[in-house]
């Protein structure tokens, strides 16, 4: 369940910056709390966080700046002790980054905010993965997009090929793919055969 959005809580959504999947969604009842979570994020992944300013105690604020500021690139929390009070912070931005879209908007408590964000992040600045491929049996896949290219396994070889033989041709296909780095590529999530079948 999503928990970003509860009502009077600070809420934080954590997306992984190379799928820009919905990683974890949390809500927490003060910043101290939040910025404990925070310090668990692995770095490069992107950040959004939306809270009322108010939830700050006064004994936080040293543990907000210094620690939140200090790993949320582009992140600020008002200076002013009465903006607090009635201010809502908006922010967006990655662990460890101070990425050109990065955005710490403080706006009215109730009021309404509409951002739009062009969110990018470099695949050079992330580590890089290891792929792995786990077997699932008598699972239908909910689209195919194509046949493994001859270039990895020719079709005759891939009609002949055990699972393991398969198996090893798929991951070496998804290698292939990691190295294009193509930001317009399309993603592959796993694929499917049969004893005597190709692979899609």
């Amino acid at each position: 369940s999503c928990a970003a959005g509860v009502y009077d809580e600070i809420s934080i959504v954590i997306v992984d910056e190379k799928t820009k999947c919905i990683l974890q969604s949390r809500s927490f009842s003060n910043w101290t709390i939040l910025q404990e979570f925070v310090e668990t994020v692995p770095d490069d992944r992107i950040v959004l966080i939306v809270g009322s300013c108010k939830e700050a105690e006064e004994k936080d604020e040293v543990v907000i700046k210094r620690k939140l500021e200090s790993r949320l690139g582009g992140f600020t929390f008002p200076t002013n002790e009465e903006e607090e009070k009635k201010t809502c912070l908006l922010y967006a931005g990655q662990m460890n980054r101070s990425p050109s879209w990065s955005t710490s908007l403080h706006t009215q408590y109730g009021s309404t905010a509409n951002v739009t964000l062009t969110i990018s992040t470099s695949a050079s600045s992330s580590p890089s993965v290891p792929l792995k491929v786990c077997r699932e049996s008598n699972m239908i896949p909910s689209a195919i997009s194509k046949r493994l290219p001859e270039s990895i396994m020719p079709l005759a070889t891939q009609l002949l090929a055990t699972g393991e033989q398969k198996h090893i041709a798929f991951s070496n296909f998804l290698k292939k793919q990691e190295e294009k780095k193509e930001s317009d590529e399309t993603v592959y999530v796993g694929y499917t055969t049969a004893k005597g079948a190709p692979i899609y």
